[in-house]
């Protein structure tokens, strides 16, 4: 006990610290940017920046209908409260840094006051002000460019800032969206922002165009508008007009449109370099992403035949044939063809990406849950034990008779579970032959894949070596299995099929569980010694390392020269 007491201290003391970071530094009100409510969140911002791309330039190059002059202001007021709102959650809203998650409230702050305070803040007071200055802005939005509302309007360009904090945005929708096939997801990806670039980069060339061309007829000058009487259309025509423009200045694309005084034809220079550097850059990463996609699926084909031409050279039945190919598309697409490089990686981010992997799968057990909860570098080390193995359907996965060298878990697919001449369908998260891990036996029913399905094992010789690295667990492992080995026995149950009741039972009744579900002062009562014993061989080892630190009180230095004696 005093062993297992011991042990659990710097662990217990972990979860206490990080339990009471949470309590006063992330109260209820704080959020992780990847919860659904913030991605919701984030998706709503992205539609008012995209509709502030669109109406902003529309709305200072064109003079507004009236049947429309109700639904801008409609949105810019909408916005001005979905930004404030905004800039509100900013400060509730955790973050990451060193690959950890921050959740401190004054940690947040801090970083937020330094990064996107400032032009949040501009763009909140900019809108506030725009608002109390133009009234309920009907009068106004019927008189673009005019007078010092118009220099003020022209300010609400900079809500366009925002565009650079929707990477972060798009960044959490790549990892959501991309957990099923991230290789298709990241290329469509990046078409789709590739794509929204050229689209905007186009819309404000156009915008600006036609606002440099109507702000010379107003003034009487020579402008583009007049050879072809264009600022007698309709602005659908003539922003549709100014899109063909732009695209003809960097695509072979003609246009009769041509510069007709001197800022004109600074602006189609500029439009020009413009064109090359943005398009022709977007142009090129969408022409990548297209052969990348290609060599993807190449490489899926290529598996495919040499599989196929095998069976072919070998002159395989037809049945079989059919069999190999659908289960080989099947193993391919499951697997990922972007194999992780742990030369990259610490050996704690390897860990935490295992136990990410498959904590679903082990958690729901009683005593890997235990683990979990006292010894997570153990549990990250089980996680990685872990061997996966598909199965076709039909296809034995143990049978009625046979050793039991492993534990067996059902990943995803059916299966087919057949016990003393009774069968159940199995098609969720379930655990076979756990006894395999603590005792010899042999299988006494027969599970069989359903469906195309994954199973997870671990063998009994791999689970002792994980356990043996931590003498606590150790013992939890010994005492739970004890106390397993005498329930199964006792209630007659299956080696097979262990009840999780069971095993929860067998848990509870270990002294791991029994400290981890005390109170804290009990908790403090057993857990008194705060100096861990050093494992030393002589006497000036450890009475260096006790100089090294604080020294105890004399009762409890007493206590630790005894113990490690």
């Amino acid at each position: 006990d005093n062993i297992v007491r011991r042990r659990l201290k710097p662990v217990k003391t972990q979860f206490q610290q990080a339990d009471t970071d949470v309590d006063t530094c992330a109260p209820d009100i704080i959020s992780s940017p990847n919860s659904p409510l913030r991605l919701f969140w984030s998706f709503l911002a992205s539609l008012f920046l995209a509709m502030d791309c669109f109406l902003i330039p529309v709305s200072l190059s064109w003079q507004a209908d009236e049947d429309i002059i109700g639904f801008i202001t409609l949105y810019f007021q909408t916005g001005m409260i979905f930004w404030s709102v905004d800039f509100i959650l900013q400060f509730f809203t955790t973050y990451t840094e060193g690959g950890f998650l921050v959740s401190s409230q004054k940690k947040i702050v801090k970083k937020y006051l330094k990064t996107w305070f400032l032009p949040d803040f501009g763009l909140v007071a900019l809108d506030y002000l725009l608002l109390a200055f133009t009234g309920n802005g009907e009068e106004k939005e019927s008189t673009l460019l005019v007078g010092p509302v118009r220099v003020l309007r022209g300010f609400r360009l900079l809500r366009l800032i925002r565009i650079a904090k929707a990477k972060r945005s798009m960044a959490l929708f790549e990892e959501n969206l991309g957990a099923k096939s991230p290789e298709r997801i990241m290329m469509f990806m990046v078409l789709f922002r590739m794509t929204a670039i050229i689209i905007l980069a186009t819309h404000l060339l156009a915008c600006g165009w036609f606002a440099i061309g109507i702000s010379a007829e107003n003034a009487g000058a020579r402008n583009w508008l007049q050879p072809y009487h264009l600022q007698e259309e309709s602005g659908a025509f003539q922003y549709w007009t100014c899109i063909h423009w732009v695209l003809a200045q960097c695509t072979p694309a003609p246009s009769k449109i041509q510069a007709e005084n001197l800022d004109e034809r600074i602006y189609n220079l500029c439009v020009i370099i413009i064109s090359i550097l943005i398009i022709g850059t977007c142009l090129g990463r969408i022409s990548a992403s297209m052969q990348q996609l290609n060599q993807m699926q190449e490489e899926r084909s290529r598996r495919l035949n040499k599989i196929k031409a095998y069976l072919h050279a070998n002159h395989v039945p037809r049945d079989l044939h059919v069999r190999v190919e659908v289960f080989a598309e099947y193993a391919i697409d499951r697997s990922s063809s972007l194999a992780l490089d742990h030369k990259l990686l610490s050996t704690t981010l390897v860990k935490e990406l295992q136990m990410f992997e498959h904590k679903h799968i082990l958690e729901p057990h009683p005593m890997f849950d235990l683990i979990l909860q006292g010894f997570q570098d153990i549990f990250c080390d089980i996680c990685g034990g872990l061997n996966h193995r598909v199965y076709e359907l039909g296809e034995p996965v143990f049978k009625d008779g046979n050793p039991a060298t492993c534990m067996h878990i059902c990943v995803t697919g059916s299966f087919y579970h057949e016990l003393h001449a009774r069968g159940t369908i199995v098609d969720y998260v379930c655990h076979f032959a756990e006894m395999s891990l603590f005792a010899s036996g042999v299988h006494c029913s027969t599970l069989s894949a359903d469906s195309f399905a994954d199973v997870a094992t671990f063998a009994a010789a791999d689970f002792a070596t994980i356990v043996s690295r931590s003498p606590a667990c150790i013992l939890y492992v010994c005492e739970y299995a004890k106390n397993l080995i005498d329930d199964v026995y006792n209630s007659g149950h299956e080696f097979d099929v262990v009840p999780l009741s069971t095993c929860a039972d067998s848990s509870r009744r270990t002294e791991l569980y029994r400290l981890l579900r005390q109170t804290d002062n009990t908790i403090n009562e057993h857990l008194e010694i705060t100096v861990a014993i050093p494992k030393l061989k002589d006497v000036r080892n450890f009475v260096a390392s006790l100089l090294e630190n604080e020294l105890p009180e004399p009762e409890k230095l007493q206590v630790l020269l005894e113990e490690f004696f």
